[in-house]
């Protein structure tokens, strides 16, 4: 795609996907952040996009709500900060005790060490699918597989952390 025809779908629709997006998450920042996450997304996989099945607009729009519920999710569940080792630490939200930090850092102290505990693909697909939030499609992309191998991985790899993580929620409890 040229940079003028860019340029054109990006003046056609910002203004119509922002107020959009404004109208679910009452945060300016955060709207606009993800309006540009939107064309991103929709640039990179503009090749793919069937212009039989929907217009652009309600295509743009499905990749903002699709957006918009995955940043609502992530801010009703968890809120990511860095611990003094520099460490990422996930806090569920709440009113967390001091009990709560220190369990919730073993929680992602437990994730991290499970999933690098695995080997080879089901490492790097288990890395893209839970840390990077990649779709199956953008993994089977990156790595250069086909997307049925791309489950399949998944698949034996959310296997193998759910033993992991019972036998470790287990010795907790």
């Amino acid at each position: 795609m040229k940079n003028s025809e860019y340029n054109a779908m990006y003046n056609k629709y910002h203004t119509s996907l922002l107020n959009f997006v404004k109208s679910k998450i009452n945060e300016n920042g955060v709207a606009e952040e993800i309006v540009n996450d939107v064309f991103l997304k929709a640039f990179e996989h503009l090749s793919i996009y069937k212009v039989e099945l929907s217009t652009l607009n309600t295509w743009l729009h499905f990749i903002a709500k699709n957006k918009i519920i995955d940043y609502l999710r992530m801010k009703k569940l968890e809120t990511i900060s860095v611990d003094e080792t520099g460490k990422e630490v996930f806090q569920f939200k709440g009113t967390m005790n001091a009990n709560d930090k220190i369990e919730g850092e073993e929680i992602t102290t437990a994730i991290n060490n499970a999933v690098s505990g695995l080997t080879g693909s089901q490492k790097d697909v288990a890395e893209l699918y839970f840390f990077d939030q990649k779709k199956l499609t953008e993994i089977a992309e990156i790595l250069d597989i086909p997307l049925n191998s791309v489950k399949v991985t998944l698949m034996r790899a959310k296997a193998l952390l759910q033993e992991k993580l019972t036998n470790v929620y287990e010795s907790c409890h």
